[in-house]
């Protein structure tokens, strides 16, 4: 009797084992997927990327996650900005955007959001919003994320997509993204 209740206590242990050499197994695999990308992981991104293989998160809502932690995080919107100059890099993004299925996962994610129109004729945002662009350092902090962004005044693979960064093409980028909101929010039945 002794012998059958250790069997299966030792039997649990290797299975113990066995699953955290899965996991280390695993994160190692991130990890790499994420140095060949360019570098070293945030914590926040190999959270979110072990959340993203478990099931618990789609691309779009791996994507978001990501980004309302770079948010937060300077050093991440600058290397974003740095990736964003490379033609290659927005090319793979633009692609993205346009699979269906990232775009079925992006409509199934806002759906969950608050509705920014409303939020955006709401006084007391319109009033945090203008106290914002009235505080220099904060302007101070969006310009420069724009000219590392958009490359300054002509370089840049999205400023060159905006019309060399401040130029004529800029209005015509702005006219082209209202005209595809107008045609989402529809989509929506918003």
């Amino acid at each position: 009797m002794v012998g059958a209740a250790g069997f299966g206590k030792k039997k649990q242990a290797k299975e113990g084992a066995a699953s955290l050499r899965d996991e280390l197994e695993l994160e190692q695999q991130q990890q790499e997927e994420i140095n060949a990308h360019g570098g070293q992981a945030r914590d926040y991104e190999m959270e979110n990327m072990a959340r993203h293989r478990a099931g618990e998160l789609n691309t779009a809502e791996l994507g978001f996650e990501n980004m309302k932690n770079a948010m937060k995080d300077p050093s991440a919107m600058a290397e974003v900005a740095d990736l964003m100059k490379d033609p290659n890099n927005v090319a793979e993004v633009q692609k993205m955007m346009a699979d269906p299925s990232f775009q079925a996962q992006a409509k199934k994610m806002m759906q969950g959001m608050p509705d920014m129109s409303k939020m955006m004729q709401d006084p007391a945002m319109q009033a945090k919003m203008q106290q914002m662009m009235s505080d220099p350092n904060m302007m101070a902090k969006a310009q420069a994320m724009a000219s590392a962004m958009y490359g300054g005044a002509g370089g840049g693979a999205m400023g060159g997509a905006m019309g060399g960064g401040m130029g004529g093409g800029a209005a015509a980028e702005l006219a082209k993204l209202r005209a595809e909101n107008a045609a989402l929010k529809s989509q929506m039945g918003a």
